[in-house]
């Protein structure tokens, strides 16, 4: 005998199957022999233990308390703050480009980058708003915002969708990847060039293969 933890996502009027922890071990797929270790901790209980989705708070404030810290950290150019957000090494993605950050010093252009554009444009509100999250495993989220730039009470910048993914390490969540839609071929840029959708991960994983 050996416990399970199977998670469901309902698909229009169905349950599907999304995750299944088994509480054995094997060491060659598929498996022919279930084998099962008294003495080892129960696969599907650490699961439970570590699973945010067991926890009171729903993806999308958790998306939003993340993105208040990450833009919390921008508007008082706080670059310690910004990577002490950040799971290096992450991810970055545009509609034309990708690129592995590995440490704080390969954020600083960027982030420089994004408080020059503020200053010179004069932005008096800058937001990441949450749109969309969801839970894709017990510590991971993938959730979708937009950022938006205001002065004088009106959008002086096209507003940037993006798309986040979180990984979860203790209590805390870190950027793990992000995508966003703009269309700049050229970096550093002072205005960014805006596209209306975001670059789907799956052609992200086919540009990224080699």
């Amino acid at each position: 005998s050996f416990l399970c933890q199977v998670s469901l996502r309902r698909s229009a009027t169905h349950w599907k199957m999304v995750e299944n922890y088994g509480g054995y071990s094997h060491g060659a797929w598929p498996v022919r022999t279930i084998r099962v270790d008294d003495h080892s901790p129960n696969v599907a209980s650490q699961a439970g233990n570590q699973d945010a989705r067991r926890e009171a708070a729903h993806p999308l404030a958790l998306y939003q308390r993340f993105l208040n810290a990450l833009t919390r950290a921008n508007v008082t150019n706080d670059l310690d703050a910004y990577c002490g957000l950040c799971c290096f090494p992450y991810s970055s993605h545009t509609q034309t480009d990708d690129e592995t950050i590995h440490n704080p010093e390969e954020v600083k252009p960027f982030f420089d980058m994004l408080n020059s554009m503020l200053h010179e444009n004069k932005i008096e509100e800058f937001a990441r708003i949450a749109d969309q999250a969801e839970f894709i495993s017990g510590d991971t989220i993938c959730g979708y915002h937009t950022s938006r730039f205001i002065s004088g009470g009106e959008e002086t910048l096209p507003p940037i969708k993006s798309r986040i993914i979180l990984r979860r390490k203790g209590t805390r969540w870190f950027m793990h990847s992000v995508t966003n839609a703009i269309t700049n071929e050229q970096y550093p840029y002072f205005e960014p060039v805006a596209s209306n959708d975001l670059v789907p991960d799956r052609v992200i994983q086919e540009r990224t293969k080699t």
